[in-house]
């Protein structure tokens, strides 16, 4: 079943809140508090969550919202790191696969102890290989 199919199969009012579940400005709030403002009963709202079509939705709605935001937070992530933010700089170096946390020759940088290597992909022949 797409998320099209799961949407489709779901009530206004569930569509409603799997987008309030599955939105960002939400998160803070209880289900209770959703439910009230939804209109509906928290225990309704605590068994959709169980139904496969629904989660489905939230899914969906979650993965583009993430999409859509995720242009703005990495450049946000990387003038962070070039302004010398030590957090932001370990973690833009871990999501580009260039951060190592290795025991024996460490280096310190503001508690945290690195190597930076450089990823390399192993060659075709080589990656066989290692499968086998």
């Amino acid at each position: 079943m797409t998320s099209q199919n799961s949407q489709n199969s779901l009530t206004e009012t569930q569509r409603e809140a799997a987008e309030m579940l599955a939105n960002p400005e939400f998160a803070a709030l209880t289900l209770s508090s959703l439910a009230g403002m939804l209109g509906i009963d928290r225990r309704t709202l605590y068994n959709w969550r169980k139904l496969p079509e629904f989660q489905k939705y939230v899914d969906s709605i979650r993965k583009t919202i993430f999409e859509n935001q995720r242009k703005a937070v990495d450049a946000k992530l990387f003038e962070k790191a070039k302004d010398g933010d030590v957090a932001a700089m370990k973690l833009f170096y871990e999501l580009g696969g260039f951060l190592v946390v290795a025991k024996g020759d460490e280096q310190e940088l503001d508690g945290f102890k690195i190597v930076i290597e450089r990823a390399e992909k192993p060659k075709p022949d080589q990656a066989q290989k290692e499968t086998e």
